[in-house]
């Protein structure tokens, strides 16, 4: 998780969904997200062991701007 930043995007392309990193704990227990499609979404929190094994099982990636 130490390779994450607030403001990355992070794409979950078979959701069709794109979030954006809003704050990440500074003891790297998680981070909060939020649907940046989604006009009506609030904040999600991920637990840092949920977010690694999302990404180990390539459920989301890295996104760009002109996603």
């Amino acid at each position: 998780m130490k390779d994450l930043s607030v403001n990355l995007l992070l794409e979950f392309p078979e959701e069709h969904r794109v979030e954006r990193v809003l704050w990440i704990d500074p003891g790297m227990r998680g981070l909060y997200t939020i649907d940046i499609r989604d006009a009506n979404a609030l904040p999600e929190f991920y637990q840092a062991e949920e977010i690694e094994k999302m990404r180990d099982a390539g459920e989301w990636r890295v996104g760009s701007s002109s996603d």
